[in-house]
């Protein structure tokens, strides 16, 4: 997942809700959000603002992304800003992201937030998909998720071979 990692910033995921349309999600993946007003205070995972600038944390990163048995990845944050203080659902603030395969990249999609403030977000990645052992051929191979290019045909010698030396 470390392709989604955004050192210069974060992702930007409006609220999916029509009565919630003021606020606006901030996440990173397994990097701490950077560059982003009014949400500060270390390694944060997520910030919520809202229109008025108001920002509330959703989590810290503190663990590392679990694969879970249908196949998807989840990554959490959590120990965010309180929420419903004094309520019988007070609790921190928390951030799930499920990490789906898929074969096209698409930005993450704000799924909803749960009555303990758990704010879940949906992303489907080719990051997320299993590594598959690709075979090349003449010394080059391509890597299917990324289309990128491995050539050591250069380095291929015609008629001897290389003499390894060990210093040890």
């Amino acid at each position: 997942l470390s392709s989604l990692s955004r050192s210069d910033g974060s992702w930007r995921v409006p609220d999916s809700r029509s009565s919630h349309f003021h606020l606006t999600y901030f996440i990173n993946v397994c990097t701490p959000i950077a560059n982003t007003p009014g949400c500060t205070g270390g390694n944060l995972g997520g910030c919520q603002v809202d229109s008025t600038g108001s920002s509330w944390n959703m989590g810290y990163i503190q663990s590392r992304p679990v694969a879970v048995g249908n196949g998807t990845i989840t990554l959490r944050y959590l120990g965010g800003t309180v929420c419903h203080k004094g309520q019988a659902t007070e609790s921190h603030r928390s951030t799930r992201i499920n990490f789906f395969c898929s074969n096209k990249e698409e930005d993450p999609v704000f799924e909803g937030e749960t009555a303990t403030c758990e704010y879940v977000f949906s992303w489907r990645t080719p990051s997320a998909c299993s590594v598959k052992r690709i075979i090349g051929n003449n010394c080059e191979v391509e890597d299917p998720l990324y289309k990128t290019h491995f050539s050591v045909a250069s380095l291929r010698s015609s008629g001897k071979n290389y003499e390894v030396q060990s210093n040890g």
